[in-house]
């Protein structure tokens, strides 16, 4: 999913994101969100964050169905200026694909 954001390549999404899918952050969204709705956040990051660059500063499991990472997300906005945010992102996985998300941002 974090490679979805770095490239704005979304192939295979369906694939790994469930149709159950469900994002926490999306809670405005009737239930369920589905992979429809990831590649259209996808699409909104990488439209509106200019040379969005990604750098994973951990990826670790926290049980049998739950990863988390932590992410630094850089890009330039609209003055030129470059700005850098920190997320720790949680997902949940079901019978291979991912079910739920959970992210918010932390400091540096």
């Amino acid at each position: 999913m974090l490679a979805c954001f770095a490239t704005g390549n979304v192939e295979g999404v369906h694939d790994a994101v469930s149709t159950h899918y469900y994002d926490h952050q999306s809670s405005e969204q009737p239930q369920p969100h589905g992979p429809d709705l990831f590649c259209a956040v996808v699409a909104g990051a990488r439209a509106s964050l200019p040379e969005l660059r990604l750098e994973i500063d951990a990826l670790e499991t926290l049980g049998p169905d739950l990863a988390q990472s932590r992410t630094r997300w850089h890009w330039t906005d609209g003055g030129g200026a470059r700005r850098v945010r920190t997320t720790v992102d949680r997902i949940r996985v079901k019978s291979g694909q991912v079910v739920e998300h959970w992210g918010h941002e932390v400091e540096r």
